[in-house]
């Protein structure tokens, strides 16, 4: 009975001990989840937006940064992220989640 009770418990704050990590996973310097034509553009100019986004997969089950990416730029109108930086995040038991930071520009479309 108390090597059960033990066992619980072990388990338990092992799960607990082991949220809140952090990995940095992918670094871009220009991502769109559409096909755009920056050809011509100057991206210096264009009005930046600082944005962050999360998606959270339960078990890790269909895994992708593609959501988040979507998400974030979705988020400030924009259409290509510049500088952007995908996150795993360990954070939730049983969880896991996908955050992506960066810049958002709007690309004029010709």
């Amino acid at each position: 009975m108390k090597k059960t009770i033990i066992i619980i418990l072990m388990s338990i704050m092992a799960i607990v001990s082991s949220g809140c990590v952090k990995a940095r996973i992918y670094d871009f310097t220009a991502i769109s989840t559409k096909p755009i034509k920056c050809e011509n553009v100057d991206l210096t100019k264009l009005d930046k937006v600082e944005v962050s986004a999360r998606k959270v997969f339960f078990l890790g089950w269909f895994f992708n940064y593609e959501d988040a990416t979507d998400r974030a730029i979705s988020k400030a109108n924009g259409n290509l992220m510049l500088d952007a930086v995908v996150y795993q995040v360990y954070g939730y038991p049983f969880c896991s989640c996908v955050e992506v930071k960066g810049s958002v520009v709007k690309v004029p479309i010709n």
